[in-house]
């Protein structure tokens, strides 16, 4: 990690707490939470709040993108290997749902009363049991989506001339 936040702080020429700061985000990132048993009966989840404030134009995004990217290609590996049994759960409980509203529909159409409570009763089981497929969450490691590098600043609108803001209210 040294290395990499010594890297960074040569090619992007800012100080080198800047990209110490992002590192240090970014391993509190991989190693999930942590409780700490102070006494019996007090345990306290460890949490690490980081700010790098610096004027504009001093070049944290072009710090934050490089420190930060191995997170999101961690996160996004995990989210591609957990896809097949995400999807498979998700077409387990959606075919579960459909044979139950299937059953259901027809319970609604019958006109013998004994048929009917068997039917919703079938379909109040089929159901259950759709409720009880369980669809993992998709792995999240991160609460935004990585930073983009775009040659628009972000107060410019497209389409405007370089020096256009945004007027706000009042001004």
């Amino acid at each position: 990690m040294g290395e990499q936040v010594t890297a960074v702080t040569e090619f992007t020429q800012t100080p080198p707490d800047m990209a110490a700061t992002m590192a240090l985000a970014a391993l509190s990132t991989a190693g999930g939470r942590v409780h700490v048993q102070i006494r019996d009966g007090w345990v306290e989840q460890t949490n690490l709040f980081l700010v790098v404030a610096m004027p504009p134009a001093s070049r944290k995004s072009d710090v934050f993108a490089p420190m930060t990217r191995p997170i999101y290609d961690i996160e996004a590996a995990m989210q591609e290997e957990s896809r097949p049994a995400f999807i498979e759960a998700v077409v387990a409980k959606e075919a579960a749902e459909a044979q139950a509203e299937s059953i259901m529909t027809k319970a609604c159409k019958t006109d013998d009363g004994l048929t009917s409570n068997s039917l919703v009763a079938e379909a109040a089981g089929l159901r259950m049991e759709a409720d009880a497929i369980v669809v993992p969450p998709r792995p999240r490691l991160t609460a935004s989506q990585p930073p983009v590098t775009s040659p628009q600043r972000p107060d410019q609108a497209p389409g405007r001339p370089w020096p256009y803001r945004r007027a706000l209210p009042g001004r």
